[in-house]
């Protein structure tokens, strides 16, 4: 993606239904034909739903024993004829201001990602293809469906099905990496590529994506040594990713 931050800010200003309705066409158009925009929409859009809901609930829970508190004081009291309960209306009020203060809070000062920021950036999932035509194989080519729809769940499934019954391909195993990516099964994903690199096959889709696992990872330093390799000469490795290597590399040293 080409700017990460313009386009977040974008995606933030939409969903919070700050754009004219000229932009926010624009921008619906925009979700419907860029895949990689309209995935960090799904990823923004859970973030924002997740640290709102929680930020409720951590309110509502200091609001009760605020409430609490006040109760068992009140009973403390000599003399104290009765306890006035505050009313739900007003603490619903309070608790939807203080979700806000709080959730501005959260996004004002969390600190920013780099290696995150940088994945969001240059990761790309490539469309499948393999050599070995899938319109021969029934099950590969059903991978190849389920992976081009982005069920990756699916893909992961299917993969394995066939890791039983067939021997499996680097290509297919990359897929099964990258497969790994989407479902956040990082660990699974580095350990994977890390088997991949000895097998001598497309070593630069296999470094460049344990760069990405690793950056995803918030391992910049193991990141940082696949992309090292990329440039080492030892296999080819094409222009166009060099550039894109060079450009990472300078981001993130």
């Amino acid at each position: 993606m080409e700017n990460f931050d313009q386009n977040f800010e974008l995606i933030q200003e939409y969903i919070d239904g700050n754009l004219p309705a000229e932009q926010r066409t624009q921008v619906e158009e925009r979700l419907e034909k860029d895949p990689d925009f309209a995935r960090l929409y799904q990823r923004s859009k859970m973030t924002i739903q997740v640290i709102k809901q929680e930020a409720e609930q951590s309110t509502m829970a200091f609001l009760d024993g605020l409430h609490e508190k006040e109760i068992g004081q009140a009973s403390q009291e000599k003399g104290a004829a009765k306890v006035r309960q505050m009313p739900l209306r007003r603490i619903l009020s309070i608790a939807a201001v203080l979700a806000l203060l709080i959730t501005a809070g959260i996004w004002l000062f969390l600190p920013q990602n780099e290696s995150l920021t940088a994945f969001e950036n240059y990761y790309e999932r490539p469309a499948f293809d393999m050599q070995r035509g899938a319109e021969g194989d029934p099950l590969l080519s059903e991978i190849a469906r389920v992976y081009n729809a982005e069920d990756y769940m699916a893909t992961l499934e299917k993969i394995n099905t066939y890791e039983n019954i067939e021997d499996t391909e680097i290509a297919l195993k990359r897929y099964k990496a990258i497969a790994l990516i989407e479902t956040n099964r990082i660990k699974e994903a580095q350990d994977l590529l890390e088997s991949l690199k000895g097998d001598g096959e497309q070593p630069d889709e296999i470094y460049w994506l344990s760069a990405m696992a690793n950056l995803k990872a918030d391992n910049q330093t193991a990141a940082i040594d696949d992309l090292k390799a990329l440039l080492s000469g030892d296999f080819p490795v094409t222009e166009a990713r060099k550039r894109k290597v060079n450009e990472l590399l300078t981001l993130l040293q």
